[in-house]
């Protein structure tokens, strides 16, 4: 009897739920509706946040043809030339004269003449020398005997020449033989002038004429002469010098 029962109040249930169906569906449905609605709205008011732009990576599409720099050689660039020798053949050698000097000192040097002032088989009155010729200077080292050594081999430089001292330079006498026969004469000397002033040697390079005296009374007194010191940077050196005597003879 119980069982029965229960199923005429599930039938019952039934119907019951079958009549109001329609109902609760439309009423379902418009909540639903109405629930969604607002959502949507809800996010459309939200505000928007900025998305991170997206990085394009960007491509070159630009065509490169490499068959032309393979193609292509490197340009070399040109060799120089090598300098072309001179044609020998075309170049004729000039012959030369050796040009012949005919006395070791020149004879223009202006030097204070040794001149006779009385007859010719007189004595002679030799005025004071001035100077010494020539602006070059010779060390060859002492000399034991003159003659022995040639004082023209080393070069010795200096700044200031030596100059003979007036009171210390007596003059030679006029050779006899010469003076009876009227005969003018010249004499070269090479000096050697120590680093005190005084003569250390002396040379006889040339006489014009010679055999006539004229070496021999220069030899007599060149020993006696006194002079200045050359001078290269500040300090006395020995030199060689050269002097020329000339004898006039004065009527």
């Amino acid at each position: 009897m119980e069982t029965g029962s229960k199923i005429d109040k599930l039938v019952i249930g039934a119907r019951d739920l079958k009549g109001h169906l329609g109902r609760y569906l439309i009423q379902g449905l418009v909540v639903s509706v109405f629930l969604h609605s607002a959502l949507i709205a809800l996010v459309g008011l939200l505000p928007k946040r900025d998305q991170p732009i997206a990085k394009r990576r960007t491509t070159d599409s630009t065509i490169v043809d490499l068959r032309k720099w393979i193609d292509d050689p490197i340009p070399v660039p040109p060799r120089p030339t090598p300098p072309q020798k001179p044609d020998d053949s075309k170049f004729v050698p000039i012959e030369e004269e050796p040009e012949v000097i005919d006395s070791l000192v020149p004879e223009d040097l202006e030097m204070p003449d040794l001149a006779s002032n009385v007859p010719l088989d007189g004595s002679i009155d030799t005025g004071a020398f001035d100077g010494i010729s020539g602006s070059f200077g010779l060390n060859t080292g002492e000399l034991k005997n003159a003659g022995t050594v040639d004082p023209w081999t080393i070069f010795v430089p200096r700044e200031i020449d030596p100059q003979p001292l007036r009171d210390f330079n007596p003059q030679p006498a006029y050779p006899k033989l010469a003076s009876k026969a009227g005969v003018e004469g010249i004499v070269y000397v090479w000096v050697h002038v120590s680093a005190q002033g005084d003569v250390i040697g002396w040379h006889v390079i040339d006489v014009r004429p010679a055999g006539l005296g004229f070496e021999d009374e220069v030899a007599r007194v060149i020993p006696q002469w006194k002079f200045t010191p050359a001078i290269q940077q500040n300090t006395p050196v020995a030199v060689w010098v050269s002097m020329p005597f000339k004898f006039k003879v004065s009527n």
